[in-house]
Protein backbone atom coordinates (compact mmCIF):
# COMPACT_ATOMS: atom_id res chain seq x y z
CA UNK A 1 0.00 0.00 0.00
CA UNK A 2 2.81 2.60 0.31
CA UNK A 3 4.44 2.12 -2.87
CA UNK A 4 7.71 2.65 -1.94
CA UNK A 5 10.25 0.80 -4.35
CA UNK A 6 11.97 -1.00 -1.45
CA UNK A 7 8.57 -2.56 -0.19
CA UNK A 8 7.22 -3.45 -3.69
CA UNK A 9 10.61 -5.12 -4.18
CA UNK A 10 10.14 -7.06 -0.96
CA UNK A 11 6.85 -7.99 -1.90
CA UNK A 12 7.29 -9.47 -5.23
CA UNK A 13 10.19 -11.33 -4.01
CA UNK A 14 7.94 -13.11 -1.15
CA UNK A 15 5.32 -14.39 -3.34
CA UNK A 16 4.83 -18.19 -4.35
CA UNK A 17 5.10 -19.24 -7.82
CA UNK A 18 2.08 -18.01 -10.16
CA UNK A 19 1.54 -15.24 -7.36
CA UNK A 20 -0.10 -12.05 -7.95
CA UNK A 21 1.16 -8.49 -6.29
CA UNK A 22 -1.34 -6.13 -6.82
CA UNK A 23 -0.38 -2.19 -6.39
CA UNK A 24 -3.43 -0.35 -4.86
CA UNK A 25 -0.68 2.57 -3.81
CA UNK A 26 -0.91 5.90 -5.57
CA UNK A 27 3.61 6.97 -5.34
CA UNK A 28 4.87 10.05 -7.27
CA UNK A 29 4.91 10.16 -10.99
CA UNK A 30 8.56 9.25 -11.05
CA UNK A 31 8.39 6.56 -9.10
CA UNK A 32 10.12 3.18 -10.75
CA UNK A 33 9.88 0.05 -9.81
CA UNK A 34 12.54 -3.14 -10.48
CA UNK A 35 12.92 -6.70 -10.12
CA UNK A 36 14.31 -9.39 -11.30
CA UNK A 37 13.37 -10.95 -14.67
CA UNK A 38 14.45 -13.99 -13.47
CA UNK A 39 12.72 -13.99 -10.90
CA UNK A 40 9.52 -12.61 -11.91
CA UNK A 41 9.55 -14.93 -15.60
CA UNK A 42 11.21 -18.23 -13.70
CA UNK A 43 8.23 -18.14 -11.08
CA UNK A 44 5.38 -16.58 -13.74
CA UNK A 45 4.93 -13.70 -11.35
CA UNK A 46 2.79 -11.08 -12.18
CA UNK A 47 1.96 -7.55 -11.25
CA UNK A 48 -1.38 -5.70 -11.12
CA UNK A 49 -2.87 -2.25 -10.27
CA UNK A 50 -5.95 -1.84 -8.53
CA UNK A 51 -7.40 1.78 -9.60
CA UNK A 52 -9.96 2.41 -6.89
CA UNK A 53 -10.23 -0.66 -5.27
CA UNK A 54 -11.48 -1.87 -9.04
CA UNK A 55 -15.13 -1.22 -7.58
CA UNK A 56 -18.38 -0.12 -9.26
CA UNK A 57 -18.92 3.42 -8.30
CA UNK A 58 -22.92 3.03 -8.74
CA UNK A 59 -22.90 -0.45 -6.96
CA UNK A 60 -20.05 0.69 -3.94
CA UNK A 61 -20.97 4.65 -2.94
CA UNK A 62 -24.54 3.67 -1.78
CA UNK A 63 -23.11 -0.35 -0.23
CA UNK A 64 -20.53 2.01 1.59
CA UNK A 65 -23.13 4.56 2.97
CA UNK A 66 -24.87 1.43 3.97
CA UNK A 67 -22.23 0.08 5.74
CA UNK A 68 -21.57 3.56 7.39
CA UNK A 69 -25.18 4.06 8.56
CA UNK A 70 -25.42 1.01 10.10
CA UNK A 71 -22.43 1.60 11.93
CA UNK A 72 -19.81 -0.82 10.44
CA UNK A 73 -17.77 1.59 8.25
CA UNK A 74 -16.33 4.43 11.46
CA UNK A 75 -15.15 7.34 8.76
CA UNK A 76 -13.97 9.30 12.31
CA UNK A 77 -11.29 6.78 12.69
CA UNK A 78 -9.54 6.80 9.09
CA UNK A 79 -10.67 10.56 8.07
CA UNK A 80 -8.70 13.58 9.21
CA UNK A 81 -9.95 17.45 8.70
CA UNK A 82 -7.75 20.28 9.01
CA UNK A 83 -8.24 23.78 8.51
CA UNK A 84 -5.86 25.57 5.83
CA UNK A 85 -4.31 27.30 8.76
CA UNK A 86 -2.71 23.62 9.63
CA UNK A 87 -1.18 22.73 6.88
CA UNK A 88 1.93 22.24 8.17
CA UNK A 89 -0.23 19.63 11.05
CA UNK A 90 -1.81 17.74 8.23
CA UNK A 91 1.23 17.35 5.87
CA UNK A 92 3.13 15.47 8.73
CA UNK A 93 -0.43 13.77 9.54
CA UNK A 94 -0.60 12.47 6.05
CA UNK A 95 3.33 11.52 5.74
CA UNK A 96 3.29 9.49 9.01
CA UNK A 97 0.45 7.28 7.59
CA UNK A 98 -1.54 7.92 10.65
CA UNK A 99 -4.54 8.66 8.71
CA UNK A 100 -6.00 7.12 5.38
CA UNK A 101 -7.89 10.05 4.32
CA UNK A 102 -6.64 13.45 4.99
CA UNK A 103 -9.16 16.38 4.33
CA UNK A 104 -7.99 20.08 3.87
CA UNK A 105 -10.43 22.82 4.70
CA UNK A 106 -10.37 25.88 2.82
CA UNK A 107 -12.91 27.95 4.09
CA UNK A 108 -14.05 31.26 2.55
CA UNK A 109 -15.19 34.57 3.93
Amino acid sequence: MTGTPAVVDTASQTLRKRGMLALIAAPTPDTRYSVEVRHMVGAGLFWRRVIEGDSNPPDFIPQLNEYYCKGQLPMEKIIAHYPFERINKAIHVMEDSSVVKLVLRMMQD
